[in-house]
């Protein structure tokens, strides 16, 4: 069960951090006289961050499991 709970609460900060940067981005465009995002390219933005994030998830985990001294299969190394 906290595994599942810490898993919702990775991706309520990971959705966080996807506003801010749009958010960062809007600012940017804004203040440098241009239009803000569009609602597509907010979507579009966010998306990639997201793909971003699991992909570096993936990564991490995989990495824990070497530094564990586990194959990608689970067992053991000798």
């Amino acid at each position: 069960m906290r595994k599942a709970t810490d898993s919702r609460i990775a991706q309520a900060s990971v959705t966080r951090s996807c506003a801010n940067a749009v958010a960062c981005i809007n600012h940017a465009r804004l203040m440098s006289g241009q239009q803000c995002l569009s609602k597509e390219e907010v979507i579009v933005i966010i998306a990639c961050l997201n793909a971003v994030y699991d992909d570096t998830s993936s990564i991490r985990h995989t990495l824990h499991e070497i530094a564990r001294g586990k194959s990608s299969s689970g067992s053991a190394q000798a």
